[in-house]
C-alpha cells in the first residue's frame, strides 16, 4: 500500500476511498476504486479493475488485466510505468494492446506514461502530456498543444516523435544540461544548427528527406549526449520557446 493511503474492501472487490486520503491500491481481484475531488493515485494491480478518478488531476495505474480507467474531471494520466512489457495506446481511436494495456478501456484520459519497454503512445485532439519512459518509443501527440516529456538523456535517445507541430513542446526540465556542475540542475540555454562548445546547448537538423533530429550536449565536448528523432512529416523544434527547460 502506498504511503498515506487508506482503502476499505467492500463486497465484490469494491474499494471505497476515504476522504482523508488521496491514494489507493487494489488487490489481485476485480476491484472498483473511486477517488474524490483531489489529485488521486489509484492502482488496480492484477484483475479486471475499474478505476474512477473523480475530479482532480488523477494518475490511474490499472496493472495487469483488462481495466477500465475513467479519469473523470481534471487532467488525468493513464500510467503504464509498472508494465512488464511494452504497451500500445491510442487516445484518438481508443485502441489499447500489449503489456498492461491489453484489454484496457480509457475514458477521459488526457496524458500517457509508458513502460520501460518499447511503447507506441498516441494522443488525441486535446492537449496531451506523453512520456515514453525507457525502451524504443514511438510518440504521437495528434492535434492539440502536446508536451513530450523526457526524464533523462537515455529516455530522450530512445524516442521517435511522429508529429511535432507548432504549439507542441519538448519537456527537458528533468535533464541536467551541464553534468560538469555538481549538485546543480542546469537548463539548456541555446539552440541552433550546431553545438556552441559549451554544456547546455541543443542542435537540430531537418532536411525534408531523412528523419529530423534534436541533439543535446550536456558536458561541452561538442558531441551529442542524446538524440531525439522526428518523423518525415514532423516539424523539428528550432527555438527555446519550443521547450520546457
Amino acid at each position: 500500500m502506498l504511503a498515506g493511503t487508506a482503502l476499505t474492501p467492500l463486497s465484490g472487490g469494491v474499494l471505497e476511498l476515504f476522504s482523508a486520503f488521496e491514494n489507493a491500491v487494489g488487490s489481485n481481484q476485480n476491484d472498483t476504486i473511486t477517488g474524490d475531488n483531489r489529485n488521486n493515485v489509484l492502482a488496480g494491480l492484477n484483475g479486471n479493475d475499474t478505476l474512477n478518478g473523480g475530479n482532480g488531476n488523477d494518475t490511474l495505474v490499472g496493472g495487469a488485466g483488462g481495466d477500465t480507467l475513467n479519469g473523470g474531471g481534471g487532467i488525468d494520466t493513464a500510467d503504464y510505468s509498472t508494465s512488464g512489457a511494452g504497451v500500445r495506446v491510442n487516445l484518438t481511436t481508443g485502441f489499447t494492446a500489449d503489456g498492461d494495456a491489453a484489454g484496457d478501456t480509457l475514458i477521459a484520459i488526457e496524458n500517457l506514461t509508458g513502460s520501460a519497454f518499447n511503447d507506441q503512445l498516441t494522443g488525441d485532439a486535446g492537449a496531451n502530456r506523453i512520456q515514453g519512459g525507457g525502451g524504443l518509443n514511438f510518440l504521437v501527440g495528434a492535434a492539440g498543444n502536446d508536451i513530450f516529456v523526457f526524464k533523462s538523456a537515455s529516455e530522450a535517445s530512445m524516442a521517435l516523435i511522429g508529429d511535432f507541430i507548432v504549439g507542441d513542446k519538448i519537456d527537458l526540465s528533468a535533464i541536467d544540461a551541464n553534468t560538469n556542475t555538481i549538485g546543480v540542475d542546469d537548463a539548456f540555454t541555446s539552440i541552433g544548427t550546431g553545438f556552441t562548445g559549451a554544456a547546455g546547448s541543443l542542435r537540430y537538423d531537418q532536411d525534408g528527406i531523412s528523419l529530423g533530429y534534436l541533439q543535446g550536449d550536456t558536458n561541452g565536448d561538442g558531441l551529442e549526449d542524446f538524440t531525439i528523432e522526428f518523423g518525415l512529416l514532423s516539424d523539428v523544434p528550432t527555438q527555446l520557446t519550443d521547450f520546457i527547460l
